[in-house]
């Protein structure tokens, strides 16, 4: 059940209510990765995820004036399910493919009584295996119609329409989707690219009330966001030693790559 982030969900109920605060495409392979941009890494720390999502001067100078939404930062279970329509739903989805840990930046308009662009964000989610990863990810693109129209129902917009988004050449595996709506006679869309690499899942989304394409832009962010993944993931992983360094190691100054031992 793809998540639409809770900064975005209040934006939304902010035009709605006045208060403060066709399928997708298929999985698209990208080009063969080499093995080290495909390491298994669950022990991520919360810094490294934080790496990863885009801050606001990732977006771009248009976007310099929003604001952080409370929702962004480290997103437990309870925390996830508390942004969707289906808490218990959500929290099945996620223990069913052994998601472990996300994290999220979010930025909202500081005026969405009169948006051009609603609001900006990322996340990524770290799964215990790339199968769990993968099946998540299929998952999602494959029943992202129903969920987006079982959304507006709690979130309060008209949905007119669900539309790919060609998206290619990022991660292992990669979606998206334009969502059409309509809030009160304001037409605008929700537009999201999900994608795969290893063990985890990334997105990044845009809410605009207006007719501006954003796939190009989507894109751009979306592989912004892989390469700093890939980066992470072909690091190697510094162990300190237990013991006395083995002879012929001491003094070397070169990290352990612990993948090596596995």
């Amino acid at each position: 059940m793809r998540q639409i982030s809770a900064v975005i969900s209040c934006a939304l109920l902010v035009i709605v209510a006045g208060c403060s605060g066709g399928p997708p495409a298929r999985s698209t392979p990208a080009p063969s990765a080499t093995p080290d941009l495909t390491a298994i890494r669950k022990d991520l720390t919360d810094d490294q995820l934080a790496g990863i999502t885009l801050d606001l001067a990732g977006y771009g100078p248009r976007y310099q004036a929003f604001r952080p939404s409370l929702a962004s930062g480290v997103q437990t279970l309870a925390t996830r399910a508390e942004l969707a329509c289906d808490a218990s739903r959500q929290s099945n989805s996620l223990n069913k493919h052994g998601w472990i840990k996300a994290y999220a930046k979010f930025f909202a308009s500081p005026d969405p009584m009169q948006p051009e662009t609603v609001a900006v964000g990322s996340n990524v989610d770290v799964f215990s295996s790339k199968e769990s990863a993968a099946d998540k990810l299929n998952s999602d693109a494959a029943t992202v119609a129903d969920d987006a129209r079982s959304d507006h129902g709690c979130f309060g917009y008209a949905i007119e329409g669900v539309e790919p988004l060609v998206v290619t050449g990022i991660g292992e595996q990669s979606w998206g989707v334009r969502e059409r709506i309509n809030i009160h006679s304001l037409r605008g869309s929700i537009s999201i690219v999900m994608f795969r690499r290893s063990n985890i899942v990334a997105m990044v989304e845009i809410v605009r009330l207006s007719s501006e394409d954003s796939t190009d832009e989507l894109t751009e962010l979306a592989r912004t966001i892989d390469e700093r993944i890939a980066a992470l993931l072909s690091a190697p992983l510094s162990v300190a030693p237990r013991g006395p360094a083995p002879a012929g190691l001491a003094g070397s100054g070169r990290p352990v790559d612990a993948r090596a031992h596995r």
